[in-house]
């Protein structure tokens, strides 16, 4: 396992790379409670991924299942198919067999190649986790987690804070990095709010979704991970051309501080033009000539996983 303290995040990170990606443990890389109702859920899923919604969740899925592989399916047989029924009973069984491999712990469904593809593409990732820190690490070694991580922030024996707390030193350490946190519970939002981090909030082990819209995005599989966490540059670059098309300068704000100097720098960089700070009027960063008198346009980054383009009016 890597060192407990990971470094600062290096400057020039590819484009769309999130600096960070904090995951939970029990109920997000790891399953938690009812494992076999998380099976099913996550069978369900693979074998019908085009239709939001075919699973009806691990907990009726749990209260439902019983011994073999036939429960679950007699009261969805009106709704699916025979080929889904066949795939995902298919999927179950490799579920099962994998979760079988290591004393009773089961990586949660998909979680080594989000991990890796992760790793790949330049994010810096840690596990954030209310477990000790040595037992947690050696959890991800035996199921094979462990090598895409840097750095795993569990409970130390003789400091026994909550991940709150624990996350809001690091992320103080860390100068409020941009970054993400995937976790399933109401402590991991307000860890993730804690530490200035967009909330990722993961349903597949049965969690209720939050009612106070803590979460900017909910998944009910990690593999959907990546594609919200793309979704951001996609956006920009989509706000910008949109500027660009219009003739209009530019300006980015929100996000924690130095968010908005990175991604302007990033959106200006194919046009050529260069990134200026520019304090006037609460706008962080202008790409292009000074702004005019009149409305402006502005990459809003407030909402981390889904920016809007704004339009203000008035003087300059």
């Amino acid at each position: 396992m890597p060192s407990n303290s990971p470094g600062k995040a290096p400057p020039g990170l590819p484009p769309g790379a999130w600096p960070w990606v904090v995951f939970d443990l029990d109920g997000t890389l790891l399953v938690a409670g009812s494992a076999e109702g998380i099976l099913w859920h996550a069978a369900l899923c693979e074998a019908w991924p085009e239709r939001p919604g075919a699973s009806p969740g691990p907990v009726w899925l749990e209260r439902c299942s019983e011994p073999g592989l036939g429960e679950p399916f007699s009261l969805l047989e009106e709704t699916w198919p025979e080929q889904r029924r066949e795939r995902a009973r298919q999927a179950y069984r490799r579920l099962s067999a994998q979760a079988r491999r290591f004393a009773g712990l089961t990586a949660m469904p998909g979680a080594a190649e989000v991990l890796e593809g992760l790793r790949r593409s330049g994010q810096r990732v840690i596990v954030a986790t209310n477990a000790s820190r040595s037992g947690a690490e050696r959890a991800l070694e035996g199921l094979g987690l462990a090598q895409s991580l840097e750095a795993v922030l569990g409970v130390e024996p003789l400091r026994p804070e909550s991940k709150a707390v624990r996350l809001r030193r690091w992320a103080e350490e860390q100068g409020w990095p941009e970054g993400v946190l995937v976790g399933d519970s109401p402590s991991d939002l307000e860890a993730a709010g804690a530490a200035r981090l967009a909330a990722v909030q993961h349903l597949g082990s049965g969690a209720e979704p939050d009612p106070a819209g803590g979460a900017a995005a909910q998944i009910q599989r990690l593999a959907e991970l990546p594609g919200w966490l793309e979704r951001r540059p996609q956006r920009v670059a989509e706000l910008a051309q949109q500027a660009r098309s219009r003739g209009r300068p530019l300006a980015v704000d929100g996000g924690p501080p130095g968010a908005a100097e990175r991604w302007a720098g990033w959106i200006s960089a194919p046009g050529g033009q260069s990134a200026t700070p520019w304090e006037q009027a609460g706008w962080r960063v202008a790409l292009g000539p000074p702004f005019r008198p009149g409305a402006q346009l502005c990459v809003d980054l407030s909402n981390p996983l889904d920016p809007l383009l704004r339009e203000r009016s008035g003087p300059g």
